[in-house]
């Protein structure tokens, strides 16, 4: 008779820790969608890569300068938030996010709404990759999915 372990070890397959990836993101994601954009540092590897596509178009590298830069670009937005509309898996340790990006410009007072693809990388439970673009393909070539 297999043991309790061997079960549990058996049940562990990348649909199931797809899943997994999914649930930790729902609550960060919750957040985002009220503009509390500092929700989820907590999942980040110390030694993450956060690339943001154009207009703000930086790739970061480590905690630091990924704080660096995210608080570089918020500095120009008097409201910004991301709702997400859906959750993709791409397979064990990467899910896509679908949806849009809301924000009101400090100067400007612009209003902006437009579509968002971001791809989130694991290793373990802890996010080593994010990956913001306009389109789907962007964002799995970005985080080096794509074909």
């Amino acid at each position: 008779m297999p043991s309790a372990h061997l079960n549990a070890a058996l049940l562990d397959t990348p649909r199931e820790m797809s899943q997994e990836k999914r649930e930790l993101l729902r609550p960060v994601l919750a957040e985002w969608a009220k503009g509390n954009l500092w929700v989820g540092a907590e999942l980040m590897a110390p030694d993450i890569t956060f690339r943001a596509a154009s207009p703000a178009n930086f790739v970061a590298q480590g905690l630091e300068e990924t704080a660096r830069q995210v608080l570089d670009l918020l500095a120009h937005w008097s409201d910004y938030r991301i709702e997400a509309e859906e959750l993709e898996d791409l397979g064990e340790d990467s899910v896509l996010v679908v949806g849009r990006q809301h924000g009101t410009g400090k100067l400007s007072g612009a209003e902006v709404d437009y579509p968002i693809f971001i791809v989130w990388k694991f290793r373990a439970n802890e996010v080593v990759g994010v990956y913001f673009e306009g389109t789907k393909d962007a964002a799995l070539e970005a985080a080096g999915l794509s074909g």
